[in-house]
């Protein structure tokens, strides 16, 4: 693999040196593009380049575009010999130190294309990212696929092989819309994607090249003639959908979730009320539940185990997997509603929290398991015997907590919910954790879904069939000498119930029958979460293969 970095630059003279710095510190060499710049700006870039080694500059007569100006730089990479490049705008708008996640992903999967997903502050213009989802719901439909979860970032790595051929086979557009048409075409070919979450700042004073009226109707062309030629492929494309049937571990599947999106349906959420915000939320839920067979199949499955649990004599029809979906699209709104206390307490009943207070009074936190079922959030609103509230530190095994804080964080500054990337228990974590108790708060987590690395899981019967549960919250209870809690929150009327239950007081695992009571803890906390789904069977939401995971899945764990 031999990486350089693209970097095409008109009028951005003033910012491009510390994007070059960054580059160059990351070691990769730097081809610059001089997209027709005047000649006050070309003589500013050549001074910038002729300052730092490894950057060569290469001059276009006149503006191409952005589209124009990269491909210039993909070929020129080609030319030298390169198999990637990195391409990274030079407004400074892109957080350089995620480029070594970039290349790091880029060497684990070489013939994919690394893309970035931004994570915007709030210098973002809300006209341009809310313009965006027009974008994005196009191009789902035009790769009938939601692998592409924001194509126009300008941040990502190109694998040259398959781009270079696209390039020499087909005439791109040459200005903004080069992006979002590349990727697609390459969805086409059977390119996959993998995304990188990555901050953008919009600097105050910046220079935007984008012109508003030509821009965005060159865009609706673009999608226009993408969706004609999404027709002329669809044969192909169904069949390779239809036949690319692998089941992916839950943590591999793609989140479909941006903070501009959900600020914007929190503000028609607050201005117009709920059923606006069902109206507009049903087209986004409607592409996922479409365009995603194996949640289709999952979901059928779930709520046929569950109807046979209830003994309904009944059977899901064909829209109740959409109807499920639907349900959790209003879950997530409630959910951070609740995070930034705006969700009615009248609406919500607790039951069982009597001997989480007696514990907290303590002075010692628990730990709590929990599952992907119900608005975990609304848990802010219990007080405990104190007075205070409930200080829950809830761990995950993605890097979407940090994204997650940031929402929350900005919806309520003074929220007492925090969560916690752990990919991989150490020695680290465990002292931090212990602190944490010792200062009585909770450590909440999940013990539904397999983490992705260093588990070990127990086989119990769940729904009526074995299914693998984690022993990672039963032995963290064990290990910080602190009771065990299960914690839910589900629908109950037009509100909510939230339930609390101690699984156990102590968890004790003498090495002799270590396996044996890690195995009654999860039966126990799998018949919890089946009592509950009893009474809301629709507030399951482990949208994937639950009951049939392999044992090779499983020792990868």
């Amino acid at each position: 693999m031999k990486t350089c970095a693209i970097v095409p630059v008109y009028r951005h003279v003033d910012t491009v040196g510390a994007v070059l710095d960054a580059l160059l510190g990351a070691s990769l060499p730097c081809i610059v593009i001089d997209d027709g710049n005047d000649d006050a700006n070309a003589r500013k870039l050549r001074e910038v380049v002729a300052q730092r080694p490894r950057v060569e500059l290469v001059r276009l007569p006149v503006n191409e575009g952005k589209g124009g100006a990269l491909q210039a730089g993909l070929l020129a990479a080609g030319e030298r010999g390169y198999t990637h490049a990195l391409q990274i705008d030079a407004d400074g708008q892109h957080d350089t130190a995620d480029i070594s996640c970039f290349l790091d992903m880029a060497r684990a999967h070489p013939d994919e294309m690394i893309y970035g997903v931004p994570i915007y502050d709030d210098s973002v213009p809300r006209a341009r990212l809310y313009g965006r989802y027009a974008t994005h719901v196009w191009v789902w439909i035009n790769t009938l696929s939601l692998d592409i979860r924001d194509s126009m970032c300008g941040f990502r790595v190109y694998p040259l092989a398959s781009t270079l051929r696209l390039l020499r086979q087909r005439r791109l557009p040459a200005r903004m819309e080069f992006d979002t048409e590349s990727m697609v075409r390459l969805h086409w070919r059977g390119v996959r994607f993998r995304a990188v979450p990555t901050r953008v700042v919009y600097p105050e004073g910046g220079l935007s090249h984008f012109r508003m009226l030509p821009d965005n109707l060159k865009i609706s062309w673009m999608h226009t003639r993408l969706f004609f030629g999404m027709l002329l492929r669809l044969p192909p494309l169904l069949w390779r959908k239809l036949a690319g049937r692998d089941e992916q571990h839950w943590a591999a599947m793609g989140e479909s979730t941006w903070v501009g999106g959900i600020q914007f349906l929190l503000f028609v959420h607050r201005v117009f009320g709920r059923w606006p915000f069902r109206v507009l939320v049903f087209p986004v839920v409607f592409v996922n539940w479409l365009l995603r067979p194996a949640v289709r199949r999952a979901s059928r499955d779930y709520l046929n185990r569950i109807e046979a649990r209830r003994n309904s004599g009944r059977r899901p029809g064909v829209l109740a997997s959409l109807r499920h979906l639907m349900h959790f699209a209003e879950t997530i709104l409630d959910k951070l509603l609740a995070s930034g206390g705006r969700y009615p307490a009248s609406k919500v009943r607790v039951e069982g929290r009597d001997a989480l207070r007696a514990q907290l009074a303590t002075g010692r936190g628990a730990v709590i398991v929990t599952a992907h079922v119900g608005c975990l959030e609304l848990c802010e609103t219990l007080a405990d015997a104190s007075g205070g509230v409930v200080k829950l530190n809830i761990l995950t095994h993605t890097r979407h907590a940090e994204q997650f804080n940031r929402i929350v964080a900005r919806l309520n500054p003074a929220s007492t919910v925090h969560f916690i990337e752990v990919t991989d228990f150490g020695p680290a974590v465990a002292m931090r954790l212990a602190d944490r108790i010792a200062a009585g708060e909770c450590i909440a987590l999940a013990g539904d879904r397999v983490p992705v690395a260093g588990s070990a899981v127990a086989t119990v019967p769940f729904l009526g069939a074995p299914a693998r549960f984690p022993v990672g919250p039963h032995v963290l209870a064990a290990l910080l000498d602190c009771p065990l809690y299960f914690l839910c929150c589900i629908h109950e009327g037009e509100g909510y119930m939230v339930h609390f239950e101690q699984l156990a007081a102590k968890v004790s695992l003498p090495r002799a029958e270590r396996q044996a009571r890690l195995t009654e803890s999860a039966a126990n906390y799998a018949g919890a979460i089946e009592r509950l789904l009893a009474r809301a069977p629709l507030d399951w939401f482990n949208f994937y293969d639950y009951w049939k995971q392999d044992d090779e899945q499983a020792s990868r764990t």
